[in-house]
């Protein structure tokens, strides 16, 4: 049968059915219709089509989150509802269920209105919920407002983990990436995930700040029926740099509980098995436990082409990764990053290249942050570091200026990062530090200064 008009569309998963009847009946009482699966697909009727339906009307989307996470087939009704809400603005709200905490959500989500569910579902105020759906605010970070004395804002350098709660703008190229990691909506399933964009298109931002600490929170893993209560070790990402294999011994030596040097030299020996060395280790449970898989981050992987000079070592670095992705009940999962004008390059990997041509992994190209990206990144990120503007013109001005620039994430971070260091003790950033600061071009000429001026007058010759 085909979905009515409603105000709000709700997501939930199945461990979640019984909560969701509730919020259903507390909002139809409060005046508030809304579209959810209960009696609104027939057998035998195509549920997807009944879905997207639903979601294209929606005035609103609600999202319930439990303990169980968000699951698969959520997440595609979330990717649906984050288009409409880039597109056209669609208010998303987070319902969160006892025991998460707006900091436990994906990143994807850090920009929507969160509320939480009180034990009792009953005793929630859908009143102050219906009217909020009727009357949406403004978006606010779902994560609340810190005051810290670390800088929120990496300038210039990528976005790292611990920057995740500031990294705004990525959001719907976050979760778009994820769909191909891991377990696809086709039934597939990824080991292999490989970011691929022009430079400085944000491509170690978007896996450290968005893809990392999703993971960690337990985007993947919960296909059903696989490995139900799995967890996720994710080592500190790496790059490739001249030494490939030291490099990768490093960075695989503490969540394998293997020293480094015996790691390296099992990397390197001259036995026909040496290519299978790091798939014996992470076959070795005692190392990693039958309900933990690793997750490997290899970022600006054509570091293997423009700093590896022996021909040798890319080869063997090719097979140990090769190896242990294609055993399918091992633990590893790669996530890699690469120049776009480097991809041609990849055919120098046998192991690697194989699956690339039988498209058993997923591949992500990143665009360049538009203004609509900026857009969050000047007003959410600012509230979720506690800060604001003098006046509300001033952010959108910071946007025309940046949006037609390359790098444009960066060089607004650059600016952000200045002015936070300036900030009014009230945390005000006002137009009279923008205009001081020269706007986004001056910031990074003081920017520029300041490096050289570390360097030194040899170094910066």
């Amino acid at each position: 049968m085909a979905a009515q008009h409603s105000t709000a569309f709700l997501s939930y998963a199945g461990a979640d059915a019984e909560t969701a009847a509730m919020v259903v009946a507390g909002l139809l009482e409060a005046g508030v219709s809304v579209w959810w699966d209960r009696g609104r697909i027939d057998w035998g009727g195509n549920w997807i089509d009944e879905l997207q339906q639903g979601l294209t009307q929606a005035a609103a989307y609600l999202i319930l989150v439990g303990r169980s996470g968000i699951r698969r087939w959520v997440k595609l009704e979330l990717d649906v509802a984050l288009k409409r809400h880039v597109d056209d603005g669609l208010p998303i709200f987070t319902l969160l269920l006892p025991g998460v905490r707006p900091e436990d959500l994906p990143p994807f989500l850090a920009t929507v209105q969160a509320r939480a569910i009180p034990l009792d579902p009953s005793a929630a105020d859908f009143t102050a919920l219906a009217q909020a759906l009727q009357r949406p605010r403004p978006p606010a970070p779902a994560v609340p407002a810190q005051t810290t004395e670390r800088e929120p804002f990496p300038g210039l350098e990528a976005y790292q983990r611990a920057d995740a709660p500031f990294f705004f703008g990525r959001e719907l190229e976050t979760l778009q990436a994820l769909k191909l990691f891991g377990p696809t909506p086709g039934g597939g399933y990824n080991r292999w995930l490989q970011v691929e964009g022009g430079s400085g298109t944000g491509k170690s931002s978007l896996v450290r700040a968005g893809l990392l600490p999703a993971i960690s929170g337990g985007w993947l893993g919960e296909d059903e029926g696989r490995r139900p209560n799995l967890h996720w070790d994710i080592a500190v990402p790496m790059r490739p740099g001249t030494q490939p294999l030291l490099n990768l011994a490093t960075t695989l030596a503490e969540p394998l509980g293997v020293d480094v040097q015996t790691l390296d030299r099992a990397f390197r020996d001259s036995t026909d098995d040496a290519g299978r060395a790091l798939l014996l280790a992470l076959r070795d449970r005692r190392r990693v436990p039958p309900d933990h898989d690793v997750v490997l981050v290899v970022d600006q992987f054509e570091e293997l082409f423009t700093l590896v000079r022996d021909p040798d070592l890319r080869t063997r670095f090719d097979a140990l990764l090769g190896n242990a992705l294609a055993d399918l009940d091992g633990p590893l999962h790669l996530i890699t990053t690469i120049r776009t004008d480097f991809l041609h390059r990849l055919c120098e990997l046998p192991q690697l290249r194989r699956m690339l041509a039988e498209s058993s992994m997923g591949r992500y190209l990143l665009l360049p942050i538009d203004a609509r990206g900026l857009t969050v990144v000047v007003g959410s990120a600012v509230r979720a570091a506690g800060l604001r503007w003098s006046d509300e013109e001033l952010p959108q001005e910071i946007v025309a200026e940046a949006a037609d620039e390359p790098g444009a994430l960066p060089l607004v971070a650059n600016l952000l990062r200045l002015m936070w260091q300036r900030r009014s003790p009230e945390g005000v950033l006002s137009r009279h530090l923008y205009t001081e600061l020269g706007g986004v071009g001056g910031a990074l000429a003081t920017s520029a200064d300041r490096l050289l001026t570390t360097l030194g007058p040899a170094d910066g010759e």
